[in-house]
C-alpha cells in the first residue's frame, strides 16, 4: 500500500482537476453541428429584425410592478415584428458590438442557450408560420422548419394548452 501525505494528495488532486478542466476547455466544440446542419441560409429564409428600442420611457420598475401571469391567450392576436425583435434582444441580444456582450450572462461567455421561436397562424406580422432560430450576432431569425407545428410541440410538451393556442412560443 502506498502512503501519500495529505498535503501531497491535495496538491495532486488540484493538479488533476486543473488538467481535466483544461482538457475540457480545449476540446469543447466551438459550434453546434446540429444547428449548422439544420439551418442553411442559402435555402431557408433569413429575417432581418428591427433594431431594439433601448431608449424606452418604460422603466424596469414599471415592468416589475405591472407584471402579471396571464392564462387566457388570444390566439387571434399576434405580435408585431418590433415586439418579437425586442423580446429576443432582451433575452439574448448583443449589448456591446465591440466586446460582443449579451443581455443575458453566461459563464465563460459560452452562451449555450439558443432561442427558437415557434410561429403559428397569424403569430407575427411579416413572418410566416414555422420554427426560427435567433442569431444574436446578426439580430436575425433563421428559418429552421416551415409550417405551423404547434400541435406537434403541444403533444410532446405534455399537452399544455398555451403552446397549442399561443400565436408564438
Amino acid at each position: 500500500m502506498v502512503w501519500i501525505k495529505k498535503e501531497s494528495a491535495a496538491k495532486l488532486a488540484a493538479i488533476l482537476l486543473f488538467l481535466v478542466a483544461l482538457f475540457i476547455t480545449l476540446t469543447w466544440p466551438n459550434s453546434d453541428p446540429v444547428n449548422e446542419v439544420s439551418v442553411d441560409n442559402q435555402v431557408n429564409g433569413v429575417i432581418e429584425l428591427p433594431d431594439p428600442d433601448i431608449d424606452s420611457d418604460y422603466s424596469v420598475e414599471q415592468a416589475i410592478e405591472q407584471r402579471r401571469s396571464v392564462r387566457s391567450l388570444d390566439a387571434e392576436k399576434g405580435l408585431s415584428l418590433d415586439q418579437v425583435s425586442q423580446l429576443l434582444w432582451a433575452a439574448q441580444g448583443i449589448t456591446d458590438d465591440d466586446m460582443m456582450y449579451r443581455a443575458a450572462p453566461s459563464a465563460g461567455a459560452t452562451y449555450p442557450l439558443k432561442l427558437y421561436v415557434l410561429v403559428g397562424n397569424n403569430g407575427v406580422e411579416e413572418i410566416s408560420e414555422g420554427v426560427y432560430l435567433y442569431n444574436p450576432d446578426s439580430h436575425q431569425l433563421e428559418l429552421v422548419k416551415e409550417g405551423d407545428i404547434r400541435s406537434d410541440v403541444y403533444q410532446v410538451a405534455l399537452r399544455q394548452s398555451p403552446i397549442n393556442n399561443a400565436p408564438i412560443s
